[in-house]
């Protein structure tokens, strides 16, 4: 809870943070965001394409490999989190 940011893939751990409001990152890879994507936290999603998916819970795709997300991707999610401390639920 008294973290400034967390950095995360889509794992338990970054699912935990999204559900203590917590600034948050939480890239994508090729699990759906669409799908899998903490509760009212998309502001915090880093994925490449995720309304491209379709309705699969895993993308076959190589494009959606982790891999593919940048380095500046995430720091400019960082910086959004970071001016904007308290999410926003987002249904």
């Amino acid at each position: 809870r008294g973290a400034k940011l967390v950095v995360s893939n889509d794992t338990g751990p970054g699912h935990i943070a999204a559900a203590s409001g917590v600034p948050l990152v939480l890239m994508f890879g090729r699990s759906n965001p669409l799908r899998v994507e903490p509760y009212r936290r998309k502001e915090c999603v880093v994925a490449i394409d995720p309304e491209g998916r379709g309705l699969d819970i895993n993308s076959t795709d190589p494009r959606h490999d982790i891999k593919a997300i940048t380095v500046d991707q995430v720091w400019q999610k960082a910086r959004e989190q970071l001016e904007n401390p308290n999410p926003k639920s987002q249904a």
